[in-house]
């Protein structure tokens, strides 16, 4: 069963993303055109401050492309709207695109259902990842250096919690993206099994919606819109803490259901429906 399991894994991770190999090509082009426009924007901030573009590197993209917003919605956070959106059309519905055109061939040859959600649940991890290192990349080109800049100390660091290392940012709002963008992408896997392709764009667009009017921690991804988390605003209620939780918890349900669910469909006939 452990070298069924593999080989159904390592397929995913092959086909998988062989088919979304133009797709991140595609965003890799598109994020570096946005950190290009990025990078002009925070130079004509740090121009107006009386400073250079000596006086800017790479921390300073970073919280700039992965800010979000806090509690206006004034300006659109435009670069989180992308991140999610550029993730929610890798993960598309590859899970049930696939189990519908090759269910028979999966399922003969692992005899159980859980270990072929959980493969498309590591598939989709490898693809977040991957997403993220691509855009990490991008904003690496304008300086690599990741300790605060004379920029971040009057942008950033008048608004922070003034003994939060740089270090300590990156990696915490790194870690809010992933989990965020995992806890909607395996719901999004989910709901791929009930809804058509063109619906699961909808119901993300609404629950992108949501978490910018909603002033209540009800959605996981909110947790995301860093600028809405307690080290900027102590009177917010969203911390490190209670993000990573709150994602974990909602991941590990959605894939209890998602167990469930795989084991009562029948995927060849919702094909027909659907």
């Amino acid at each position: 069963m452990k070298y069924k399991f593999l080989n159904v894994v390592k397929r995913d991770l092959i086909f998988g993303f062989k088919n979304n190999r133009n797709k991140l090509v595609s965003i890799f082009v598109l994020l570096i055109v946005l950190t290009y426009f990025n990078v002009l924007s925070i130079r004509g901030q740090a121009f107006e401050l009386g400073l250079d573009s000596k006086n800017i590197n790479f921390i300073d993209l970073f919280f700039y492309m992965f800010k979000g917003i806090g509690y206006s919605i004034n300006p659109l956070p435009i670069n989180w709207l992308l991140i999610h959106i550029y993730i929610t059309y890798l993960v598309g519905s590859y899970c049930y695109d696939d189990l519908s055109k090759e269910s028979s061939n999966a399922i003969v040859r692992m005899k159980n259902r859980k270990y072929i959600w959980i493969s498309k649940i590591i598939w989709m991890s490898a693809t977040i990842l991957t997403f993220y290192l691509i855009g990490i990349f991008s904003t690496v080109m304008l300086n690599s250096s990741l300790g605060w800049s004379k920029f971040s100390k009057v942008s950033i660091l008048n608004i922070i919690i003034k003994d939060y290392s740089s270090w300590k940012f990156i990696l915490f709002t790194i870690l809010i993206y992933m989990l965020s963008s995992m806890t909607l992408s395996i719901f999004q896997m989910l709901i791929s099994f009930i809804v058509k392709p063109t619906y699961i764009y909808i119901v993300n667009i609404c629950i992108f919606v949501i978490s910018l009017f909603c002033n209540k921690f009800i959605i996981p991804i909110q947790g995301s819109l860093i600028l809405r988390q307690n080290l900027f605003d102590v009177t917010y209620k969203i911390n490190p803490l209670n993000s990573t939780i709150y994602n974990l918890l909602a991941f590990i349900i959605i894939f209890e259901v998602g167990i469930y669910y795989i084991r009562k469909i029948d995927i060849l006939t919702s094909q027909e429906t659907n």
